[in-house]
């Protein structure tokens, strides 16, 4: 096999196979089942849903906002039900004939667990397991006012371990961890805790922030929420991923995916 038919030819994750090394990450390109068929048709080697949670959040409004050198967002996750997506967003998605990745995030290692199995029941390749957001305080303080939240955690990875092995115990597809730029200082703690944990793959990296941005015309903040921050995502963003992506591979045997 040639150096070009190794790079771009088709390729095995953790076991399931693709046709490329192009996967598209959790957000508005797998926002339902009718988006994922569509994106699809672009060519791409696998699509991950938006991230699904037991209760969905409504975005705030404005959710998404241009800056230079990327974007900052404050959108939490899919803002369809689990129910919806178990019953009906992801056995259209299978129409795509590729695979499906069903970002999840319970709250606790039982959430996490069942929401697993749900979404390997309706069709999900793999599980993707994300972190942590630096906005997910800001949305749920827009949810649920007077509700003060505590900075994301990103030093005790105790907790992100226990559902992990939840996950692990309950379904038999491979499960991925996506790690948040937040982990800049400490990534490789964390991807050895998590592939001892037993995750087939680590992506890399979630937004960094919180971020803000201030429309000089109003002076007021352009994303929508409490204080008006969010994520920082985009170009910016690719340096410092890549210094982590490169800290992993001397460190960790499973595969990354930047």
């Amino acid at each position: 096999m040639s150096q070009g038919e190794q790079r771009h030819g088709p390729i095995h994750l953790a076991g399931v196979p693709l046709r490329n090394r192009v996967i598209v990450a959790a957000g508005c390109h797998g926002a339902s089942g009718n988006v994922i068929v569509r994106t699809a048709q672009h060519g791409v080697a696998a699509i991950t849903t938006k991230t699904i949670v037991a209760q969905a959040a409504p975005d705030v409004r404005p959710c998404f906002a241009a800056v230079e050198g990327g974007f900052i967002n404050s959108v939490f996750g899919t803002t369809l039900s689990a129910a919806q997506w178990f019953e009906d967003e992801l056995p259209r998605a299978r129409e795509a004939g590729i695979p499906v990745i069903a970002s999840l995030a319970g709250v606790n290692p039982a959430a996490a667990a069942d929401l697993a199995r749900r979404a390997v029941a309706a069709g999900a390749a793999m599980i993707e397991m994300p972190t942590v957001c630096p906005h997910m305080g800001e949305i749920l303080e827009a949810m649920f006012p007077g509700l003060t939240m505590p900075p994301p955690e990103t030093r005790d990875v105790s907790p992100y371990v226990a559902n992990v092995r939840a996950v692990k115990d309950t379904v038999n597809v491979p499960v991925i961890a996506k790690f948040s730029a937040l982990f800049h200082a400490n990534v490789v703690e964390w991807a050895l805790a998590a592939e001892e944990a037993g995750v087939d793959a680590i992506a890399c990296a979630d937004a960094f922030g919180p971020a803000i941005k201030i429309d000089i015309e109003s002076g007021e903040p352009s994303l929508g929420g409490p204080r008006g921050v969010g994520g920082l995502t985009g170009p910016a963003l690719k340096p410092i991923a890549l210094r982590m992506i490169l800290e992993m591979a001397q460190q960790v045997s499973i595969p990354l995916i930047g």
